[in-house]
């Protein structure tokens, strides 16, 4: 995935994401679905996507807690992974489950989502 000229780029992480999630290496297979932007898919209701899904929710909570309570500005949070935190919210909401999206905010400390869920409920 270190091929900048690759033309297709985004195609073989999201394979090889593929490859590594069925090789129980799902560190690996969330880091190349994150480089297979657009095409890994977070509405897609399978065991592939929804382990993914959650997996990246878990990290980005640990990482906003660390960043928080420790006061740790070395804890980078990849913005493709709040993206992915951010289009789940916005299923959420357009699902009207707002009670997921209550307890994931609230775990990740995301004032904004919280008061937003409860706004749209």
């Amino acid at each position: 995935m270190d091929e900048e000229s690759f033309p297709e780029k985004q195609l073989a992480a999201s394979i090889a994401s593929k490859v590594f999630y069925y090789l129980q290496e799902h560190d690996d297979a969330l880091r190349l679905a994150l480089e297979a932007g657009d095409r890994f898919d977070i509405t897609k209701d399978d065991l592939y996507t929804e382990t993914l899904v959650h997996k990246c929710i878990d990290l980005y909570i640990s990482k906003r807690v660390a960043q928080q309570d420790l006061n740790d500005v070395t804890v980078q949070i990849d913005g493709r992974m709040e993206n992915i935190v951010n289009q789940k919210f916005e299923q959420c909401y357009s699902e009207g489950n707002f009670k997921h999206v209550i307890g994931i905010a609230m775990s990740a400390r995301r004032l904004d989502a919280v008061q937003k869920a409860i706004e749209s409920s």
